[in-house]
């Protein structure tokens, strides 16, 4: 089994409003972290213990939250910078 980490190394800025990672709850950080290295809703559900279902809504509403059509245009959504690094074991 392949492993990689996933944590939000650092927190958005409330006062920050070019921070597209502002909008979005402390999950869909999380949810985001795993999103940017590529998980699919079924890996990000096993990793955080939620149904697929559940995933797939907080994918939803990250989209929703950065403007973007699809994954790819979320991680384009967000400057680059320390925002996530690997830290949860890959399904």
């Amino acid at each position: 089994m392949r492993e990689a980490t996933v944590i939000v190394s650092t927190a958005p800025d409330p006062g920050d409003s070019s921070d597209p990672l502002r909008a979005l709850s402390a999950r869909e950080h999380e949810v985001f972290a795993l999103l940017a290295q590529g998980w699919t809703d079924r890996q990000i559900s096993d990793a955080l213990f939620i149904s697929r279902p559940t995933a797939s809504k907080h994918v939803s509403a990250i989209l929703v939250k950065l403007g973007a059509a699809n994954r790819t245009e979320a991680i384009r959504a967000i400057p680059p910078g320390p925002t996530v690094r690997p830290d949860y074991p890959l399904p």
